[in-house]
């Protein structure tokens, strides 16, 4: 990302936060991948939305 990108803030709702510290206690492999998906998500910004979910469903992150 070059110097002048701006990054989206990802917001989440209080379950899905209560869901990650969850993940993070028992699955720490699995938060930690979905953590980089997400900031992937921030960094990517506007990018299709399709796109994306392909990139998810190979990765197996869901």
């Amino acid at each position: 990302m070059g110097a002048d990108a701006k990054r989206w803030s990802v917001r989440v709702t209080g379950e899905v936060r209560h869901w990650l510290r969850d993940l993070r206690d028992h699955d720490p492999a699995s938060y930690e991948s979905v953590r980089v998906a997400v900031d992937k998500l921030a960094e990517v910004q506007g990018w299709d939305a399709r796109s994306w979910t392909r990139c998810v469903e190979a990765a197996s992150v869901i």
